[in-house]
C-alpha cells in the first residue's frame, strides 16, 4: 500500500531500448533503492512491459506501464512519456510498428551516405549485424563504434549535428498526443528543462494546446528551483504532476532514487487506476 512517503521512479530504461538492466535487473535496483512504485518507459517500445509488470508483481512493487515517444514541435525533437497505455492497443501496436522501420530505413539511409564520404561500412553488413543492446546504445551506434566510424558517443552526437546520422522520421507531437489518448493513456512532457533551459513555459503552453495531460516536474536534471516552478505550472494548469530519474543502468547523471520522489508529491490524477 503506497502513502504519501512510498518512494516512486517514473522513467527508467531497459535493454528494450538503450539502458543496460534486463527488467529482473531493475527491479532488484528498486528493491535495494526502497522504491516502491516504478514505470519502465523505453524508447519508443513496449517490448519489455509485459515481462517487467510480471516480476514487479512478484517482488511486491508496483508499477505504471508506460513508454517514452520521440516527437516534433517546430523542428525541435521532444520526449512525451505515455502513462497508463495498453500495450496491446491497436494505437501502440501501429506506433511501435511504424517506428521500427522508419529506424531501419534511416539507418541504411545513414549507412549509404557514410559508404560515399569514404568510410568502411555496408549496408548488408549493417543488415546483419547483432550487438549486445547491453552495451546501453541503439545498434547504429554500437556498429558505428565497432567499426571505428566514430571512437564515442559524443563524436556519434556530432555526426548527428553535421547531418551525417539521419533520424526516424518523428511523428509530430500531437499525433504523439494523440495515440497516447487512442491507447487509454495519458501524455507527460519529459525533462521539460532539457529542450528550454532558461524558460519552458512557451513550450508547455503549445503542448497543453495539443492536449498534453502533465509534466515531469521531477527528473535528474531538474534542480530544485526547475521543479517547483514546473509543479507550479502544472498546479496551475489543472496538469498531472510526475517523476523519474530517467535511469539507464550507466549513465552517472541518471540514478535510480535520485531525486528521492515520494508519492506524496506527485498528481498522478486518474493514471492511479492504472497502478498495478
Amino acid at each position: 500500500m503506497l502513502n504519501a512517503n512510498s518512494r516512486v521512479d517514473l522513467h527508467l530504461h531497459s535493454t528494450a531500448s538503450d539502458g543496460v538492466r534486463t527488467p529482473q535487473e531493475i527491479i532488484q535496483e528498486a528493491l535495494g533503492q526502497g522504491v516502491e512504485l516504478i514505470a519502465l518507459t523505453d524508447h519508443d517500445t513496449m517490448r519489455n512491459t509485459q515481462e517487467f509488470n510480471d516480476l514487479v508483481k512478484q517482488a511486491g512493487l508496483l508499477s505504471i506501464k508506460g513508454m517514452e515517444v520521440s516527437a516534433l514541435i517546430q523542428d525541435q525533437v521532444v520526449h512525451i512519456l505515455g502513462y497508463g497505455l495498453d500495450p496491446n492497443s491497436s494505437a501502440v501496436q501501429q506506433y511501435t510498428e511504424y517506428y521500427q522501420h522508419s529506424e531501419k530505413r534511416s539507418d541504411l539511409r545513414t549507412i549509404a551516405r557514410l559508404r560515399l564520404h569514404g568510410y568502411q561500412v555496408d549496408e548488408e553488413d549493417y543488415t546483419c549485424y547483432v550487438y549486445n543492446p547491453r552495451r546501453g546504445c541503439w545498434k547504429l551506434c554500437a556498429y558505428l563504434l565497432d567499426k571505428g566510424v566514430v571512437k564515442d558517443f559524443a563524436e556519434y552526437c556530432a555526426f548527428q549535428t553535421q547531418g551525417l546520422i539521419e533520424n526516424p522520421q518523428y511523428w509530430s507531437a500531437g499525433e504523439v498526443i494523440s495515440m497516447i489518448h487512442q491507447a487509454q493513456g495519458k501524455a507527460v512532457i519529459a525533462h521539460a528543462f532539457d529542450y528550454q533551459k532558461d524558460d519552458p513555459r512557451a513550450l508547455l503552453d503549445q503542448l497543453r494546446y495539443l492536449g498534453l495531460d502533465g509534466i515531469e516536474c521531477f527528473h535528474s536534471h531538474h534542480n530544485k528551483d526547475q521543479a517547483q516552478a514546473l509543479c507550479e505550472y502544472a498546479q496551475n494548469y489543472h496538469l498531472l504532476i510526475t517523476g523519474g530519474s530517467d535511469d539507464h543502468g550507466h549513465l552517472p547523471d541518471r540514478k535510480m532514487g535520485s531525486p528521492a520522489i515520494l508519492y506524496g508529491q506527485l498528481k498522478l490524477g486518474s493514471l492511479i487506476d492504472k497502478i498495478d
